[in-house]
């Protein structure tokens, strides 16, 4: 993850909002699993959606009453972000160095963004996902099932 990551993400920024923005209206199990997280959280304080891209989780986690932000490695996303949902706190941040700190957060998101880590680098990045949940924080992350590893050339 790094540069590349962060250019492809910058080069498709609205046109991953176009296609993906309204992606939870085809996902009930991920629409249910966002409820009981959100439900679990609600009145403990900051929940941050890692890798929020241009919102949509974020959104949808504060619709259901979470004090929420996002962070996004695409300068690009976040500015698409806060167009889409104005009312969301959105910045540019790594997951491998967060800007919050330590135990300072509720609960963290991260709904299919693992997927750009390095293998070599993901236990770094759990580590620093560790370092800001508080304890009895929650951590909600999904991936996509499969064992291969793919890398695309083309996105969109």
């Amino acid at each position: 993850m790094g540069d590349g990551t962060r250019i492809g993400y910058d080069t498709v920024a609205r046109a991953y909002a176009e296609r993906f923005s309204s992606e939870l209206d085809h996902k009930p199990f991920d629409r249910e699993v966002l409820d009981a997280f959100a439900g679990r959280l609600a009145g403990m304080g900051t929940v941050v959606e890692i890798g929020c891209g241009p919102g949509q989780i974020a959104a949808f986690l504060a619709g259901r009453g979470a004090e929420v932000q996002g962070v996004d490695l695409s300068p690009k996303m976040i500015v698409v972000a806060r167009e889409l949902h104005p009312g969301i706190e959105f910045r540019t941040a790594d997951m491998r160095a967060l800007p919050f700190g330590d135990e300072s957060l509720a609960g963290l998101s991260a709904m299919y963004s693992l997927i750009h880590i390095p293998r070599d680098e993901v236990i770094t990045v759990l580590g620093e996902l560790r370092r800001v949940l508080c304890p009895g924080g929650l951590l909600l992350m999904s991936f996509h099932v499969g064992s291969r590893v793919e890398h695309a050339s083309e996105f969109l």
